[in-house]
Order: structure tokens, then sequence, then C-alpha cells
């Protein structure tokens, strides 16, 4: 399942993925999808994500290298 979070300025989407450590330990890491400039965009895209019926927006915050 998609959700959204807000980072800094800005709103992601994306999933929880679940890991584990070197130790066995299960933690969750979140990958993001998309970013979005507010956060009705970023609810729109994680709807569609989902199977919702809505159109997704179509100008994403470009995402950065760095990360």
């Amino acid at each position: 399942m998609y959700v959204y979070i807000k980072i800094g300025d800005v709103w992601e989407a994306g999933f929880y993925l679940t890991k584990y450590s070197h130790d066995g330990t299960p933690y969750n890491q979140f990958m993001s999808e998309t970013r979005w400039a507010n956060e009705w965009a970023a609810a729109a895209r994680v709807n569609y994500l989902n199977g919702g019926t809505g159109a997704p927006p179509i100008t994403p915050v470009p995402k950065q290298d760095d990360e």
C-alpha cells in the first residue's frame, strides 16, 4: 500500500519496506516513489497508485540524486 509523508518542505509518495538488520531484527525503510510540492498532489498520486479512480498529477518535484 502506498502512503504519503511530509519530509522537510515536500510531500513524498511511497511505501514502507520491511528489512532486516544483521542480527535479524526487522525495521521499516520508506521507499520514495515521487515528491510533490503540496499535500493535495501527494494524496492524489497515492490514490492513483493504490488503484483509485482519480487522475494523477503530472508534475512532481524532481528527486535529487544526492540521496
